[in-house]
């Protein structure tokens, strides 16, 4: 994809724009996983004695969780002076001014200047494309993601600019607790709940 994910209309705005990506797939698996989790938590409260059901819907919620925080949390904003790559529990706000090189081998891994790496949950591939010909043949070729080439592409138009547009000045990564701690209580209310499974 070659086209600017900015719009020219606002050339103003060009800086604070962010345009989210993500792996296809994984928001359509995330819903489906949740629509299972609303699900079997509805049947849970219908077909188990009310006392227990609450220890019971532990295992719902944990796959509600686990929906949440590996599949709709993560996700990758590329703006015009760089990007943003949203994981788990780990935000690093990556400058274009400081991404020495992509690794795309088994997703977009970002490799900054100073040597560290960095990889976006969001965009896993695996570089490779898969496609059956006839007889049953199967060919293998190379494959980058529609996602991950616009940020290639978003990238390489940024050093080609006469005077590209500057952000931060570093590389910043913050830690957010809030995913492994509802893992971890999700994990435990479910463990309570098959305890109590057990002894109906």
């Amino acid at each position: 994809m070659t086209s600017s994910p900015f719009d020219p209309r606002h050339p103003d705005d060009e800086q604070s724009s962010a345009v989210l990506l993500r792996n296809g797939r994984s928001r359509a698996l995330a819903w489906f996983t949740l629509a299972v989790a609303v699900l079997a938590a509805a049947l849970t409260l219908l077909q188990v004695p009310q006392p227990a059901a609450v220890a019971v819907l532990g295992l719902p919620a944990l796959l509600g969780v686990l929906s949440w925080a590996c599949y709709l949390r993560p996700h990758v904003e590329l703006r015009a002076d760089g990007l943003t790559l949203v994981n788990i529990a780990r935000t690093v706000v990556i400058p274009f001014s400081r991404i020495d090189e992509f690794d795309l081998r088994l997703g977009l891994t970002v490799r900054s200047t100073d040597g560290k790496t960095y990889g976006a949950w969001a965009l896993p591939s695996s570089g490779r494309r898969t496609q059956r010909e006839r007889l049953g043949k199967v060919s293998v070729e190379a494959h980058v993601p529609a996602e991950i080439q616009q940020i290639l592409d978003a990238h390489a138009r940024w050093r080609q600019q006469d005077t590209p547009v500057s952000g931060p000045a570093a590389v910043t990564s913050t830690l957010t607790p809030l995913p492994p701690v509802l893992l971890v209580l999700c994990l435990a209310w479910a463990v309570w709940g098959l305890r109590v499974v057990a002894t109906l």
